[in-house]
């Protein structure tokens, strides 16, 4: 079964701790994203999942299995990195059927797989062309097609869309939330990109400061903020705070009121304010 349990995942550096105490578990076809703002400890996060970190403390189980001691090419994952990394001597089909070769498939079945990922990723007209001739969109569907053109225990992405322009963007997160959906396999994608989060997720982990501020579903994520950074930090424009005095309670309803001459009103309606109870 793919599935990806973290359990007090914990990452130093010398005196600094990146990560602390991060406890996730993700299920066979679930797509979880890490989002937070920069320096947060996501991208830490996800390495130490893949086995290009060590872990501090804490457990890492890939498919049921204890993988902490088990080298990153032995964990059977499938990463996407920033950074295309694609061979540049190598056409777009030898780019796709390299992770093949070394699982020593037959030729016939390698051109197969690669005939049928590259239609999947609308890639079939370019399978001929090295790299370098390649737009940004294009190097990024070969880099997600090689991910998944085999059959790995789980996937890997780190802010696979970060280089591309907004209308690209947009429509990569179509392309791979689709295929991830016919996949079954347990996926985590690191972003700072709110609407890539809220889009392609199916559950949001929010971190700051190397810990998890919250994990919901984007709708709860957005409507169900746990605390004043994630009520803050999630919505564009942001979410607009304002204290205000908790004056009395009306069954499930809490009864508060606003200072006469607020700090910062909204300049655009409509908007929502997060109430800071004083006690």
């Amino acid at each position: 079964m793919s599935t990806i349990q973290v359990t007090n995942l914990t990452k130093r550096f010398g005196d600094m701790l990146a990560v602390s105490g991060v406890d996730l578990d993700v299920a066979a076809g679930e797509v979880l994203c890490l989002l937070g703002p920069s320096g947060c400890g996501k991208t830490t996060t996800l390495r130490m999942i893949a086995g290009l970190e060590t872990t501090s403390d804490g457990e890492v189980r890939i498919a049921g299995k204890r993988v902490n001691e088990i080298a990153p090419s032995e964990r059977d994952i499938a990463m996407v990195f920033q950074f295309y990394a694609l061979y540049p001597s190598l056409t777009v089909a030898e780019n796709l059927g390299f992770p093949l070769h070394h699982e020593k498939l037959p030729q016939a079945e390698i051109d197969n797989l690669v005939s049928e990922v590259a239609r999947k990723l609308e890639l079939t007209d370019v399978l001929h062309r090295l790299p370098g001739y390649l737009a940004e969109g294009e190097k990024q569907r070969v880099a997600v097609a090689r991910a998944i053109i085999r059959d790995p225990n789980c996937f890997l992405f780190d802010e696979p869309l970060s280089r591309l322009d907004v209308e690209l963007r947009q429509t990569m997160r179509g392309q791979i939330k689709e295929i991830l959906d016919g996949l079954s396999k347990a996926t985590v994608i690191v972003t700072h990109d709110q609407l890539e989060a809220l889009t392609m997720a199916d559950r949001i982990a929010v971190m700051r400061d190397g810990k998890i501020e919250q994990i919901a579903s984007p709708h709860d994520i957005f409507t169900k903020p746990k605390n004043l950074f994630v009520a803050g930090f999630i919505g564009t424009p942001q979410m607009n705070l304002q204290e205000a005095v908790l004056t009395g309670f009306e069954g499930t309803r809490v009864r508060s009121r606003l200072p006469t001459k607020p700090s910062r009103w909204p300049s655009i309606l409509p908007f929502k304010i997060w109430t800071v109870v004083a006690r």
